[in-house]
């Protein structure tokens, strides 16, 4: 019976075997990081345009009439804009107020509202890391001048807004990234309330339900969008 020559390595070979390994894992790491980074932005956007349909369908209920960021209700409970895009997009599960999500708030209803670069970093009210993006399960705001209970008798900037009847409303901003640490609307006034998750840029929501990856030069000169209605 012919006998097989055994192959061996010296340690010198070896030691090149996994030098080449790890320098390929390092050109690789780089270009999953970018991969993944994309299909994040991509998923962000996503949750947007189904807001965005949400939107769509709350104006075409009420006649034309954009969801407030806070609305009066007949109770003295809070009725948010993640509420309004909750129910016109027929979303079981619990309600949202300042303690973050009521009753039984789905999965499905959670991931909607949720960017997720932000959620793996945190949530801003969590004792464990007070840096997060989060405001109590949010990965999004509205925009404050869109309909604010508590302000727009003193200020029409905070007034409803009427989406047949607002004029330039593709650059109008509804929603966005955001990571105010104080609610669950923002005016998206500076980089300290907007975050850069997405190719250094914030992807926005705008009035005619497009979506649109915003740099952070163009988003700190608002040279691309207005939160004034």
């Amino acid at each position: 019976m012919k006998k097989h020559k055994r192959i061996e390595f010296t340690l010198i070979e070896l030691l090149v075997v996994i030098a080449i390994i790890a320098i390929l894992a390092g050109m690789l790491m780089p270009a999953l990081g970018k991969a993944k980074g994309i299909a994040q932005g991509a998923a962000c956007q996503s949750n947007l345009k189904q807001l965005g349909l949400g939107m769509v369908n709350y104006t075409d209920t009420y006649d034309g009439w954009v969801q407030w960021c806070l609305a009066p209700s007949p109770s003295s409970a809070p009725y948010f804009w993640v509420d309004a895009l909750s129910e016109s997009l027929g979303l079981p599960g619990g309600k949202y107020d300042f303690n973050g999500w009521k009753g039984s708030a789905t999965k499905e209803q959670r991931a909607l509202f949720t960017c997720g670069p932000a959620e793996t970093t945190g949530d801003y009210n969590s004792s464990t890391n007070p840096k997060g993006e989060q405001y109590l399960g949010l990965g999004y705001r509205q925009n404050a001048r869109i309909g604010h209970r508590d302000y727009y008798k003193e200020n029409a900037a905070y007034a409803p807004r009427r989406l047949t009847s607002a004029k330039g409303i593709s650059r109008k901003v509804v929603i966005g990234d955001a990571k105010d640490k104080d609610s669950p609307w923002t005016e998206f006034q500076n980089t300290n309330r907007v975050p850069f998750r997405h190719s250094n840029g914030v992807n926005i929501l705008f009035g005619d339900s497009h979506t649109e990856n915003i740099s952070t030069t163009r988003a700190i000169n608002r040279d691309s969008f207005s939160i004034a209605w």
